[in-house]
């Protein structure tokens, strides 16, 4: 990128700028660059680890960004995975709510994501092959323009995890603690169903009409499931 002053000095003003070279305005950031909070807004800048702040951009007001000083958590106001962008569950982490846009993907490895917002996929279909995520806020939702697969889903905590965009499970769907689900997911042909929670359950709109899945249905609860 080049950026040419037009008076070829710089002094008092006022002087005009003249920049060449971006691909996106968002190339270009004003101001100084500033430690990530926390709590801040963060969004993806390109293929890599959700663990490595360099994977990511920060920004207090959702407005000025600049490069992360640290990776996102649930302490995020919000976790933003841009089009284009493999983001890779390098570790346990967590997260706030998520939107994912375009292109953009969450790559699941052998680890888990937890968490504690909604999940909303506004880009193309795509599948979490390995690896768990976990809702594990109160009440959350799976929303979106698209599908999401996932390996192993876990709903648990408390609230009702609302389905609104039904996604698919491969591997194992757990509802755990106090959870209860609204909307119905898909199943692949080896998935599970496991009620494991802290209390008595009662099946919902998780339990189809005619199990399929090769996995089955595991109850690993120690209080009662009623089927209804």
């Amino acid at each position: 990128m080049d950026i040419t002053n037009s008076r070829n000095k710089w002094g008092s003003g006022p002087y005009t700028t003249q920049v060449t070279g971006l691909t996106a305005f968002s190339d270009f950031v004003v101001g100084e660059i500033f430690a990530s909070n926390a709590n801040d807004y963060f969004r993806s800048v390109t293929t890599g680890n959700w663990g490595d702040a360099s994977t990511w951009q920060s920004s207090h007001d959702n407005i000025l960004w600049s490069s992360a000083t640290l990776a996102p958590t649930s302490s995020a106001t919000l976790i933003t995975i841009q089009t284009g962008n493999n983001v890779t569950i390098d570790g346990t982490s967590s997260a706030s709510s998520i939107t994912i846009q375009g292109t953009g993907t969450i790559v699941g490895g052998a680890n888990t994501l937890t968490v504690t917002g909604n999940w909303t996929n506004s880009g193309s279909p795509f599948n979490l092959s390995t690896g768990t995520v976990n809702f594990n806020g109160t009440a959350q939702t799976i929303l979106g323009a698209s599908a999401t697969t996932f390996n192993n889903l876990t709903l648990s905590n408390s609230g009702v995890k609302t389905l609104t965009t039904a996604p698919t499970i491969n591997g194992v769907l757990s509802i755990e603690g106090s959870a209860t689900v609204s909307g119905a997911p898909g199943y692949g042909t080896a998935a599970t169903l496991q009620y494991k929670g802290s209390g008595a359950q009662t099946t919902g709109t998780e339990f189809p009409a005619t199990w399929s899945g090769t996995g089955g249905v595991i109850i690993a609860n120690t209080s009662a499931v009623l089927l209804r």
